[in-house]
């Protein structure tokens, strides 16, 4: 299984440990990727797939060896949590250089949300830093 990860899910965030199985059997990396787009949304990251070299994401992107059947009990719960069902974010595949990847990226318009390339990056950033990125993005009613 080859799964990109960007934000919430990535190591060390407060939803890393969904992944930890796939992490122990197998390898992650971090790295920079083209043809994707991050944004922070309310408070979450979201991404977009725009396969245009000039756009860039920082990703951690896990490799495990799983059987058929731990792919899907993963794939279901990654579903639930990504609130597929109810048109939140979506499951694709990127293309990386280890080959395609799975990813969840954000449904709908991100026009007025803040573009970012690093999740953990934003992270960093204080709060009056972030309210003001966000307030120039039209998205401080979501964030307040």
């Amino acid at each position: 299984m080859l799964l990109a990860t960007y934000g919430t899910f990535r190591k060390g965030q407060k939803l890393s440990d969904y992944l930890e199985h796939l992490r122990e059997h197998g390898s992650s990396e971090v790295m920079e990727i083209t043809g994707l787009k991050l944004f922070v949304v309310g408070m979450a990251p979201g991404a977009k797939i725009t396969n245009n070299p000039n756009d860039k994401a920082v990703i951690e992107l896990i490799e495990a060896d799983i059987s058929d059947e731990e792919i899907q009990d993963t794939l279901e719960v990654l579903d639930r949590v990504e609130g597929v069902a109810y048109g939140l974010y979506e499951r694709n595949s990127i293309d990386t250089p280890r080959g395609k990847a799975l990813i969840y990226t954000k449904c709908g318009d991100m026009n007025e949300c803040v573009k970012i390339t690093d999740w953990m990056e934003w992270q960093k950033k204080g709060e009056a830093e972030k309210r003001k990125a966000m307030s120039k993005a039209g998205e401080l009613a979501i964030y307040v």
